[in-house]
């Protein structure tokens, strides 16, 4: 008598798996009842490699940001002007049109900080008509403290960032037009002591006026990636 293919066979064939059980899978079959998708959702992504090949799932970063606004910043001994732009309603801004006026800003890293890159971003909004390829430079420092063990309090490490952002006759070179200027600190670079840090604290002013010589600050965020 033959041998049904649904079967176990005397020559090891082995019986079809059974359509009526659960599965996950990554694409529906007509063959199937009870398969579930799966489906890569946020901050995560698949790879499929296909028949005989791995299906890999890859957590993806997830960006956060610690809001800045103008009342989170203190301002140096000389600092830049209390200006209002635009109309109803107007919006408070910074005027910076000197290389002396400084602004400073703290804040402590959330627990869920990854201990990676920190993006700086200021956005600025131009005060004067602007040449197509004027640089805004910008001098960035920050001190970051580090917890230490009891007793020794904390550890403090400076560093210095000088960025630029080009304006262009694509993104806008009339007064009003805004920009945001984000400055990378990287946590790849041995100088930048990220591991560890509990606050960081940075200050900021204008490098030189031969490019774009006056700005307003409206606001800024720290960007991280969490671990959540």
């Amino acid at each position: 008598m033959p041998w049904s293919i649904l079967d176990a066979s005397p020559l090891g064939v082995t019986a079809y798996a059974p359509i009526d059980a659960s599965y996950l899978v990554v694409g529906l079959n007509a063959n199937l009842t009870n398969e579930r998708r799966f489906v890569a959702g946020d901050a995560l992504s698949a790879v499929d490699g296909g028949p005989d090949g791995d299906f890999t799932v890859n957590v993806d970063p997830v960006l956060r940001a610690i809001i800045l606004t103008l009342q989170d910043f203190r301002k140096g001994t000389t600092a830049p002007t209390d200006v209002t732009i635009g109309t109803t309603p107007t919006v408070p801004a910074l005027h910076f049109d000197a290389t002396n006026e400084l602004l400073t800003v703290q804040a402590a890293m959330p627990p869920d900080w990854d201990h990676g890159d920190l993006i700086l971003e200021l956005e600025v909004v131009l005060s004067a008509a602007e040449t197509n390829g004027d640089t805004l430079d910008l001098t960035v420092d920050y001190v970051a403290t580090i917890p230490q063990s009891t007793g020794e309090g904390p550890g403090k490490a400076s560093t210095q960032l000088t960025p630029s952002l080009t304006v262009t006759t694509a993104n806008g070179l009339a007064i009003g037009d805004q920009y945001a200027m984000q400055i990378v600190i990287s946590a790849a670079d041995a100088t930048n002591p990220l591991a560890d840090v509990g606050t960081i604290a940075l200050e900021f002013h204008l490098t030189n006026i031969t490019g774009v010589e006056e700005f307003n600050f409206i606001a800024g965020c720290i960007v991280y990636t969490s671990t959540q």
